[in-house]
């Protein structure tokens, strides 16, 4: 008998893992087409019922009509629930529908009741780590997932990358803005129905561009915008000092596209560098970036301990000992580009020259340093190759007085925002990733198939040993005969 693809009020009642399905399982591509029309059809019923509660709504209070979870992300995935695990966002919708994501709360003080954001905790993480592992592990029982593809389900605010802020298209946009009728709405452009204005569209609405790029506005949006994309999922982020640097940094290559774009521009803003020189001044030091780099690194070792700790099955264990592993050859490689940029960025001493160790370290060298310390904080003293790779680089850096170690932080200090006994669960259960994820890897490795053609290169290592035995005992033994080996090792 055909599946009946669920209706609304049944995915808003259904599990996590029976909403993403919608009622529909299998991989193939019929199994993902049946799944998107369903998800279209509860999506357009959603709709339906938003628009009668609006009209039904008294004296304009905001109605509140329930969602499905995840159903618009299988929509845009085509059905395809791998595509939706492995979407960054379907980690900070889960953590939104479980009530642990980014929003807001009233604090009512006497003297200054407010709205402030709240941000996941550490614990936060964790839980929503457990749950999306045990989503997948659902999924796969289900049939609706493919169980191959190694898709690890990692919670956003681990997940989540810090996206780019284009020069060029701030400058496209501001040149749009610039060009675009005031009074006429259609032809504004960069704008989609229901959607606000572009950001620098809007900052440049009827202005030239020269007066656009110089004024304060325009550096405040670019901060925003920085600060928005440093904090990925957080609503009103903080705009720093580092962002506002960021942004005067950026700001003379917005100009360069400008002019590549055929504005006639004067000079750029002195008022830019004047302050960028003060902000420069008042920006962290290198020892203070590797320290924070260094505790949110233990901080994520701390997490990934947890919720190894509270997983509920074998299952959901081994997804986040996957990911961990994942993880680390992430760790693997971020440090060896580190060190690649140490050796092109900091010049050798073969003789210590004081003017050479004194010299400030290049922006590149501070940051791969900045790398490792966040690295060292993740992986220090779990893992024997990344601490062979760390002690590398504090070897290359020993000379050089301005390099802080790193190993910059206090694991104190990340452990201050956990209860004793967390913290204690978290230290136990991290050697046990270690532990567990060997196991596994090697009874992949003997349930695999071809065990004819790995039992024949076994054997072939066994011959290799006994063969550098027997080479061995020849150089040690003047009764036996000299081996080829002997013979060119006494050839002078």
């Amino acid at each position: 008998m055909a599946e009946e693809p669920m209706s609304l009020d049944q995915a808003l009642t259904a599990s996590y893992a029976d909403a993403l399905t919608l009622g529909v399982s299998g991989i193939d591509a019929d199994a993902l087409a049946r799944r998107a029309e369903a998800a279209r059809a509860v999506l357009a019923e959603q709709s339906r019922r938003v628009d009668a509660a609006y009209r039904g709504a008294a004296g304009g209070a905001e109605p509140d009509v329930p969602a499905p979870f995840g159903t618009t992300l299988v929509l845009q995935h085509g059905g395809d629930l791998n595509a939706v695990l492995r979407d960054p966002m379907f980690a900070l919708t889960l953590q939104q529908q479980m009530g642990l994501g980014y929003g807001t709360e009233y604090v009512h003080e006497d003297d200054d009741p407010r709205w402030e954001s709240v941000a996941p905790t550490a614990e936060d993480d964790g839980r929503s780590i457990t749950e999306a592992a045990r989503v997948r592990a659902a999924l796969v029982d289900l049939g609706a997932v493919d169980p191959t593809t190694g898709d690890a389900v990692v919670p956003g605010p681990v997940r989540a990358e810090r996206q780019q802020v284009d020069p060029a298209a701030i400058a496209a946009q501001i040149q749009s803005g610039a060009r675009a009728d005031l009074w006429d709405e259609s032809e504004w452009p960069d704008r989609e129905s229901g959607e606000e204005l572009a950001p620098f569209v809007s900052v440049a609405l009827r202005r030239p561009a020269q007066e656009t790029i110089e004024s304060p506005r325009f550096v405040d949006v670019l901060s925003y915008e920085i600060a928005e994309a440093r904090t990925v999922g957080e609503e009103l982020p903080s705009v720093t000092a580092a962002d506002r640097a960021e942004a005067l940094r950026l700001a003379p290559q917005v100009w360069d596209a400008l002019v590549d774009r055929g504005e006639q521009l004067a000079p750029q803003p002195k008022w830019w560098r004047s302050e960028r020189e003060q902000l420069r001044v008042e920006s962290p030091t290198l020892q203070a970036r590797m320290e924070q780099a260094y505790l949110n690194g233990y901080d994520t070792r701390i997490q990934s301990g947890l919720a190894y700790d509270d997983a509920a099955d074998d299952q959901a264990r081994a997804d986040i000992g996957g990911y961990a592993l994942s993880e680390k050859v992430a760790g693997y490689e971020a440090l060896e580009q580190a060190r690649q940029t140490l050796d092109r960025e900091v010049p050798p001493m073969p003789f210590y020259s004081e003017e050479v160790a004194d010299a400030p370290l290049s922006a590149d060298a501070a940051e791969a340093l900045v790398t490792a310390a966040g690295e060292a904080g993740r992986w220090g003293g779990l893992d024997a190759g990344v601490d062979d790779m760390l002690t590398r680089i504090g070897a290359r850096m020993a000379e050089h007085p301005g390099a802080p170690s790193v190993y910059a932080g206090d694991p104190r200090d990340a452990l201050f925002n956990y209860l004793d006994p967390d913290a204690q669960r978290a230290q136990r259960a991290l050697p046990q990733i270690e532990r567990d994820n060997t196991v596994r890897a090697a009874r992949a490795l003997t349930e695999a198939p071809q065990r004819q053609g790995r039992g024949a290169l076994f054997e072939r290592l066994r011959e290799r040993r006994d063969e550098r035995r027997a080479q061995t005992a020849s150089l040690t033994d003047p009764g036996r005969q000299t081996t080829a080996l002997h013979q060119a090792l006494t050839i002078k």
